[in-house]
């Protein structure tokens, strides 16, 4: 069992929201990151959420060893899970994510440390493949001398769904934008009192 932030469930806000878009309606958590896009943008939010390799690694158990589950260590929450788990959330409520291997499922648990409240949502745990998310990202260093505090010709509108994700999660609204042409993605790094946040945006302009 492991906790997670409120601010890593957050990250459904900018999941796709078609449910049967596949993959990319779901939250992505490893054991260092959370990962969410709808195609057009994308945030990685680095978590160091202590033990939850541990907790994530309890997938593989039971699985055939000749599975590709085997070095399995992550987990997509569908966006409704996670919607619906913050939804009713008071500032004394914790989540809890608990791992079932031998029927391939997960809970997610809402607890109010102050009236003991409780709220459990299952769902299935079976392997999907999540898009290659670490070629999308920007390098460190690609992006040397490019830095700005501006929106780099981002109309809001773009903007709108993250700022909207900060306000949520009590983040800093803001952060440095990175850009090198109308061909690249624009990359944004907000340092957060939750972790580092990455957000890209795919290369169009509105």
């Amino acid at each position: 069992m492991s906790y997670l932030p409120k601010e890593l469930l957050e990250l459904y806000r900018l999941t796709h929201k078609d449910d049967h878009r596949g993959t990319i309606n779901n939250i992505y958590i490893d054991g260092s990151r959370a990962v969410v896009t709808d195609g057009h943008h994308l945030a990685a939010l680095e978590h160091g959420i202590i033990g939850l390799d541990e907790t994530l690694r309890l997938i593989n158990t039971g699985s055939a060893p000749d599975s590709n589950e085997g070095d399995r260590t992550s987990i997509l929450i569908p966006r409704m899970i996670a919607q619906s788990v913050l939804k009713g959330a008071k500032a004394t409520s914790v989540f809890e994510l608990v791992i079932f291997p031998i029927v391939k499922e997960a809970e997610l648990r809402r607890l109010d440390t102050h009236s003991d409240e409780r709220l459990t949502l299952r769902f299935k745990t079976e392997e999907s493949q999540y898009p290659d998310f670490d070629q999308v990202i920007p390098k460190e260093g690609s992006y040397e001398g490019s830095e700005s505090t501006g929106t780099c010709g981002l109309s809001f509108k773009l903007l709108s769904e993250f700022y909207a994700y900060l306000k949520a999660a009590k983040g800093p609204v803001g952060g440095l934008f990175k850009f090198k042409s109308d061909l690249d993605p624009v990359k944004m790094v907000v340092d957060a009192p939750f972790g580092q946040l990455t957000y890209v945006i795919m290369p169009f302009r509105v």
